[in-house]
């Protein structure tokens, strides 16, 4: 009777035991990591905004640069009787001006919206350079202070346009310079955060962020996480919210993963301890 009664007593105590841990398993699994995955998705939405502030900066550094030399009166002179002085200074072969900027173009334009010099140091926009040049003076041609971002044949470019005046700023307006950055190579030999960036002209069909920088507007973010990565879909709007590009990013999920099999092994020695006082206190 008493073999009968401890069978009935280890089998009740047993149910109970298993109910009880897969219940607290589950609720401290849940509770613990949720406050994981919410520190995930502020630490990636972080990530995300020192990302575009980078971008914004060196937006912001090209149209320092552009302000620079179109309010700079050699450069005033020049946009009025061609100058070949000036050109020679800053712009004869092998001349490293470009470099030292760290621009890939600038354009002169004059106030008939006609190109009168260009210089160059990226090829695949040179040789392209009479559609590059038609693109920007067709596209942008009432815009007279822009600096923006720009989708030029799936290259992923910085324009800023200024117009050109006296250093005192009297006198009329002469022409525009335009000076181009492209970003393709700088995001990724740049880049400190995410493991993978990619340039895509796909537009996501939902937001969940919406950012603006001082210089970069509308911009919409959706994100989406995989059991291993979290991926950003970032596009880029022009003005009236016209699509530019995208960049797609890609993180790690290492902050889930390892808070994960931490909570794991903590919860299976809790368990373990709690096994041994449950015994005690029940048998």
């Amino acid at each position: 009777m008493e073999t009968k009664y401890f069978r009935t007593h280890i089998f009740y105590f047993i149910i109970s035991y298993i109910l009880l841990v897969v219940f607290l398993f589950f609720t401290s699994y849940k509770i613990f990591l949720n406050d994981f995955v919410l520190l995930e998705k502020i630490q990636n939405e972080n990530n995300i905004k020192s990302f575009l502030s980078n971008i914004d900066n060196k937006l912001k550094n090209l149209k320092n640069i552009t302000s620079d030399y179109s309010n700079w009166d050699d450069t005033y002179e020049f946009i009025q009787n061609k100058n070949k002085q000036y050109l020679y200074e800053n712009f004869r072969k092998d001349s490293e001006t470009l470099k030292d900027l760290n621009i890939n173009s600038m354009i002169f334009i004059n106030l008939k919206n006609e190109v009168i010099f260009s210089v160059y140091n990226n090829k695949d926009l040179e040789n392209n350079k009479s559609n590059f040049e038609e693109f920007i003076t067709t596209k942008f041609k009432e815009k007279t202070n822009l600096h923006t971002i720009i989708n030029f044949n799936s290259n992923f470019l910085f324009l800023s346009k200024n117009e050109i005046l006296r250093s005192d700023k009297t006198g009329e307006i002469e022409g525009y310079l335009v000076t181009i950055k492209l970003l393709n190579t700088g995001l990724l030999n740049d880049n400190t955060i995410f493991e993978e960036i990619e340039i895509k002209n796909e537009k996501t069909t939902s937001t969940d962020l919406k950012l603006n920088f001082e210089l970069l507007k509308n911009i919409n973010i959706k994100i989406e996480t995989t059991s291993s990565n979290i991926l950003n879909r970032i596009d880029f709007f022009f003005f009236f919210f016209k699509y530019i590009s995208s960049i797609n990013t890609s993180l790690n999920r290492e902050l889930v993963k390892n808070s994960t099999e931490t909570i794991y092994i903590f919860i299976q020695k809790f368990y373990y301890l709690f096994f041994i006082l449950f015994i005690k206190t029940n048998i």
